[in-house]
């Protein structure tokens, strides 16, 4: 496969092929260097991607985990913050006070279920400039029958239509396959009792719809990333 280093007849040039923004340019060069020794490995870039998102995965799995039993501990919390809105509902900075209180005693945080999703916001962008520009995945396969260029979108089969308002002309199974990891996973959480909660979980719905409009023109490369890593999240999360 080519690399930075072969494609420029010096080295100082590599800086010529920027893959994202000036923050995450140094992780997607990483990545795309773990994606060629892993390709020296297993030379199939499909079969890499899978590889590299265990790795990832497998790393952030600690904090990934205190973020899920944070959130199923919110929710055994919510009878107790539903009495202290009603004990203290005249008065916001006591409620607050002792909301912080019960979860300080309980070691739980409202935000660290969100805490994950943040760690993954640079690795999102980073993975989007590896796939999207990285010379190795241009034309690069995964299975001939399916995916014949990670760069572009999977394209499964043609459809005999253009979807009305997408324009959208073929079939491409993996965002697809996202969306129904998704909704399995959302239906593994436990409905709050607290109303306003379950309205935001109501809400919340609506994002793996709204991830698979995004995924479907996205170089099928990333979209594997994160079909794969859905499973590895779905499979954490029970």
């Amino acid at each position: 496969p080519a690399d930075d280093d072969q494609l420029s007849f010096d080295k100082s040039l590599r800086s010529i092929v920027v893959y994202s923004w000036e923050t995450f340019d140094p992780i997607s060069r990483g990545l795309v260097k773990l994606l060629g020794f892993l390709y020296g490995i297993v030379p199939n870039y499909g079969i890499c991607i899978i590889l590299l998102t265990f790795i990832i995965k497998t790393l952030m799995h600690p904090l990934t985990r205190k973020a899920l039993v944070s959130g199923h501990q919110m929710q055994k919390l919510q009878p107790h913050l539903k009495t202290i809105k009603e004990k203290h509902g005249s008065d916001p900075r006591t409620q607050q006070e002792e909301m912080m209180k019960m979860w300080r005693e309980h070691g739980v945080s409202p935000f660290g279920s969100c805490l994950p999703m943040f760690v993954q916001i640079p690795v999102f962008i980073a993975l989007y400039g590896a796939f999207a520009r990285d010379f190795s995945l241009r034309q690069a396969p995964f299975i001939s029958s399916w995916i014949n260029d990670l760069s572009q979108p999977d394209q499964l089969f043609a459809l005999p239509f253009v979807v009305p308002f997408l324009g959208w002309t073929h079939f491409n199974l993996l965002p697809v396959l996202y969306l129904v990891l998704q909704i399995i996973q959302m239906s593994m959480t436990p409905p709050s009792a607290d109303p306003q909660m379950r309205q935001q979980q109501q809400m919340m719905k609506i994002m793996p719809i709204f991830f698979m409009w995004f995924f479907y023109i996205m170089p099928s490369g990333l979209v594997l990333y994160f079909t794969i890593s859905a499973a590895y999240t779905l499979a954490e999360h029970w």
